[in-house]
């Protein structure tokens, strides 16, 4: 007796503001050449779900959105992390795609021992639109990440051409928080801003890669994402500048490396950040960092070190007392996001 079919859920996500049109009604008509080329290359017991973003696009296969399927199967709406289209004349109801990962993660009805994946497709931020990517952006990314690995969802990201002109530093950074959900997470992903894909293909792939454990391929992607989140400016990903203020902020990603450091200025495993924009020279600046998340049980002791105007050194270091470690030092990564501000 042949061995049973691996069961794939995969959730095909859509931004439902009216630039995401043309890629819906594409990958509608790709979808069928796609599922039986899928099953021809890589069977799999399959099963896909079309959903779109508080919203919906007529003639495709997004009919139904996120909130309409998770509320259908009985989870309380009070318990969804994307707020409601309601009246809002723009947008950014329905570009909510870190918001509604974390609330498909979390709630969808996968089936019991199928592999979890979500294909994703947007072309502005991943918080809301825009395109212009801060701390708020980055840490609703960041809470993506974790709702997708904390319930062992795989999540492919597609971007596509923006509606709007940005900056080559815009386009970088939006372009990098796409690969960061999919790479964290052990997915693909597939930047096409310049046209259309290919759907009936790429689809095709985000299938095949599915049926992958999703552990083994976080643990296949994990340099690469290391490399992308580094690209953003050596640890100040993200970072924005408050001229009124002269203050500005950042996040950072950290874990504990192991052995407390136990000696003052033994700075070998602190990370390097860079402000987005240089004091200037001579100036008197102070750093505040604040850990966002709780991965790990044991108090992460976050240690700031050299401060000066174009940056700081900062790191995990788990409590010692008397030069004493309290624990092994080695901490899971945590979200940390910082203030830097101008003393005058």
């Amino acid at each position: 007796m042949p061995d049973a079919l691996k069961k794939v859920d995969l959730v095909v996500l859509i931004d439902t503001s009216a630039s995401m049109k043309d890629e819906a009604e594409a990958l509608s008509k790709g979808m069928v050449t796609a599922i039986e080329d899928a099953k021809k290359a890589c069977p799999s017991d399959l099963r896909v779900q079309f959903l779109g973003i508080e919203g919906t696009f007529a003639s495709t296969e997004f009919t139904k959105t996120a909130r309409q399927h998770l509320t259908g199967i009985g989870v309380d709406a009070g318990q969804l992390t994307a707020r409601p289209r309601g009246k809002a004349k723009d947008s950014s109801a329905q570009e909510q795609i870190a918001q509604t990962v974390v609330d498909l993660s979390r709630h969808f009805d996968w089936r019991v021992g199928a592999e979890r994946a979500l294909f994703v497709l947007g072309d502005e931020s991943l918080d809301g639109g825009g395109l212009t990517i801060g701390p708020k952006a980055s840490l609703a990314n960041d809470r993506a990440i974790e709702a997708a690995l904390a319930a062992k969802v795989k999540v492919h990201a597609y971007q596509t051409t923006l509606p709007a002109q940005p900056t080559p530093e815009q386009a970088a950074a939006l372009t990098k928080e796409y690969k960061r959900l999919a790479l964290r997470t052990g997915g693909e992903y597939y930047i096409h801003t310049q046209g259309l894909a290919d759907f009936r293909k790429v689809l095709q792939d985000a299938i095949c890669a599915s049926q992958v454990p999703v552990d083994d391929s976080i643990g296949d992607k994990s340099d690469e994402a290391d490399t992308v989140e580094k690209e953003a400016s050596a640890g100040a990903a993200h970072g924005q500048e408050c001229t009124m203020c002269k203050s500005q902020t950042g996040i950072v990603q950290l874990n504990g490396p192991g052995s407390p450091v136990t000696k003052g200025g033994d700075l070998g495993a602190f990370t390097s950040v860079t402000f987005p924009k240089p004091y200037p020279a001579g100036s008197k600046v102070i750093v505040i960092p604040m850990v966002q998340t709780f991965n790990g049980p044991d108090t992460p002791g976050i240690r700031i070190a050299d401060v000066t105007p174009e940056g700081f050194k900062i790191r995990i270091n788990e409590l010692v007392q008397s030069a004493t470690p309290l624990s092994d030092g080695n901490h899971t990564t945590e979200t940390i996001a910082w203030l830097a501000c101008l003393v005058e």
